[in-house]
């Protein structure tokens, strides 16, 4: 009964934020930028919200804040590590694509990758150290307590939710889009599944692009 309960609670959080996600598209694709951009309808926000302060530590037991999204890219995937499919198959692809990207352009481009781990009782930092070589070197894997990760979440506009099993066989619901962070801290927009590198790099070049001819002004 209570795991129907928590399905049925799931549900409506993942509706209300889909919802929510194709209102802003909308939003994109009906309102006056000031900026020419016909190849960005539906990928950038009319007014990027900024990332809210947030308190984790990643898999070198550093603090990892709102400060290290600043002066660089970044892209972000929430997920766990004995997540089946999605987030395995997230990953692989925003890393290759950012190690494409990082060779596509000059030496002082700063862009990082973001893994958040939403399962902190399996995900320890000496699994996620583990987990995050598996995709890259460069991967930043971070996680926290239950309140410090829900607050992270609502940081992104995201959410996820613990589905009970019989001791550590339970599983985690999650949002699997790929946030593209601006240097700014602002949320520049969100890739939703299924991931492929081409289609990340493609979509950050252009949102790179727009960001550049904007601050070019």
């Amino acid at each position: 009964m209570i795991l129907a309960k928590t399905k049925i609670l799931y549900i409506v959080y993942t509706s209300i934020l889909i919802i929510a996600f194709l209102f802003g598209i909308l939003i994109s694709k009906t309102t006056t930028t000031g900026h020419n951009s016909p190849h960005m309808e539906g990928i950038l926000w009319p007014n990027p919200p900024m990332i809210k302060p947030l308190q984790l530590n990643n898999q070198h037991g550093e603090k990892f804040t709102l400060e290290n999204f600043k002066n660089t890219w970044s892209l972000v995937f929430f997920g766990f590590a004995n997540c089946p499919d999605i987030c395995p198959m997230s990953l692989q692809a925003m890393t290759k694509a950012a190690k494409a990207l990082r060779a596509e352009t000059s030496s002082d481009f700063a862009l990082q990758t973001v893994f958040i781990s939403v399962d902190p009782e399996r995900d320890t930092l000496a699994n996620l150290t583990k987990y995050a070589s598996y995709f890259s070197k460069d991967l930043i894997a971070v996680t926290g307590t239950p309140d410090e990760l829900k607050a992270a979440a609502r940081s992104f506009n995201t959410l996820f939710m613990k589905i009970e099993g019989v001791g550590e066989d339970y599983t985690i619901e999650h949002s699997s889009g790929i946030f593209f962070i601006a240097p700014s801290g602002h949320m520049a927009s969100v890739l939703t599944p299924p991931h492929n590198s081409l289609q990340i790099a493609e979509r950050f070049q252009n949102i790179f692009s727009f960001y550049q001819g904007i601050s070019d002004e």
